[in-house]
This record gives C-alpha cells, structure tokens and sequence, in this order.
C-alpha cells in the first residue's frame, strides 16, 4: 500500500472510528439501554490499531462493567437465592417472603455495539473504499 494511500485510510480509520464510539454511546443513552450510572456509558472506548502490515479502528468496553457482555448478548444470570426480607406486587396485592430459592434470571440480548455497527457498515465500506481511491487518483 502506497504512503498517500495509507495516510487516507489512517484518517478514515480514526474519524470512522470515533463515529462508531459516538453511535454506542448514544445507543446507551436511551437508544437501547436507558443510562443509569453512566459505568457502562464511560466505559466506552476507541482506538486506531496500526502496525506495518495492519490497520484497523476498534471500539470496546474496557472491562471496568461486569454486565456489559451480557446486555451485549443476553445470557442467564444464576442466583444463588436468599435470606433476605423481600416484597414486590402481584396483581395488586403485596407479596413478601423473608427467602428466596436460587433462581435462573433471564436477561435479553440489548445489543448496543453491534447494532451501531451494523448501522454504519454501508457507510464505512463507503467511505474507506472512496479514500483509497482518491488517494490513488491523487498520487
């Protein structure tokens, strides 16, 4: 790959890159995942990846947020139960119980990566296939 060439792809590696970032978070702001802490939100992070033969944007939690994966994918969370004073309303009428048996809790999938990125897939094909070849007309 010709210099001219590399240093347009770098530049659309990193732009692309930080759109892509901007689009999870603002997935996690509402989109697909209402912000509570704002943990998974603030565990967003971007980079461009760059050796002598590879050159690549990534986007990923930083694994500071134990559930992240999870809402990624969805899963089952196994709880161990408990001994502890519960109530929660059923049909109206308040239930309570000082134990609960262990339980498997079903979380769905809420993807908020992929999704922005399959988003974006079309424009980013675009976009880094415009750059390199206007850098080849260019050179």
């Amino acid at each position: 790959m010709s210099a001219a060439v590399k240093t347009a792809i770098r530049g659309e590696v990193t732009s692309l890159t930080q759109e892509l970032a901007a689009r999870v978070r603002e997935n996690l702001t509402g989109r697909v995942l209402n912000r509570r802490s704002g943990a998974l939100l603030n565990s967003i992070r971007s980079e461009r990846v760059e050796d002598t033969l590879t050159l690549y944007g990534r986007v990923y939690s930083d694994g500071s947020v134990k559930y992240a994966r999870i809402h990624e994918y969805g899963g089952t969370i196994d709880h161990p139960g408990s001994d502890k004073f519960q109530a929660w309303q059923n049909g109206g009428a308040w239930v309570y119980t000082h134990r609960t048996r262990p339980h498997k809790i079903p979380i769905p999938q809420r993807s908020y990566m992929r999704s922005a990125l399959d988003e974006m897939k079309d424009a980013i094909v675009a976009r880094l296939t415009a750059a390199g070849k206007r850098a080849v007309r260019e050179a």
